[in-house]
């Protein structure tokens, strides 16, 4: 009705809406291209791959990595892990995803510590899901390329366990391209311009 919209118009900015600009200038010359939104962090990916942390709330800048892996590369795609321990890095014309573990608290730096390399296409959706094993509940990666193929990745804390138990699952592969991927407790929903899959775990 006319008033409820009204109503939806006076209601305030979302606390998320960023009132000044993120001081990267000093940074280089570059254009952004992607950007992602943890509780605690923001990162934003540029042309020629290049990451930029900062803090969620002050806004204040952290760090700069990028990784050899994906380095001169746009970035296309970043997603942040359920606690913001883990980042998905997709770039253009690379098949993989690069997850990167962000490092703010000791003199390591960021880096890669796990690479998807089981797509056959560009990658055009990553969301993160928590999936439940046994008694554990783990961060799980699903990606999406082009060929239509959708890929569950879990990615364990234990230091020991992300390098030998992160294995790549193939779980979906359809004929069309792929719209979107919206994970709910225990279960997938893929969309793409034929039909609506949904996948339970």
């Amino acid at each position: 009705s006319r008033t409820q919209a009204q109503v939806v118009m006076e209601t305030p900015l979302p606390s998320l809406l960023i009132h000044r600009p993120l001081d990267i200038t000093k940074k280089g010359r570059f254009r952004g291209v992607a950007l992602a939104v943890s509780a605690q962090f923001i990162v934003y990916g540029t042309q020629d791959g290049t990451l930029y942390f900062y803090v969620r709330e002050s806004l204040r800048f952290v760090q700069m990595m990028t990784d050899p892996l994906f380095s001169g590369k746009p970035i296309t795609l970043l997603t942040f892990s359920p606690q913001g321990k883990f980042l998905a890095v997709a770039v253009k014309g690379d098949p993989s995803v690069y997850v990167v573990e962000p490092n703010f608290k000791s003199r390591s730096r960021s880096g890669v510590v796990y690479t998807v390399t089981n797509h056959s296409g560009n990658i055009v959706y990553s969301i993160w899901g928590q999936v439940k094993d046994g008694s554990s509940v783990i961060s799980t990666l699903f990606s999406a390329d082009s060929q239509g193929t959708v890929l569950k990745t879990p990615f364990h804390v234990n230091r020991t366990l992300l390098v030998s138990q992160t294995v790549s699952e193939y779980i979906y592969k359809c004929e069309s391209d792929i719209i979107q991927l919206q994970f709910t407790p225990h279960k997938l929903f893929i969309s793409h311009s034929v039909r609506c899959a949904c996948l339970v775990f």
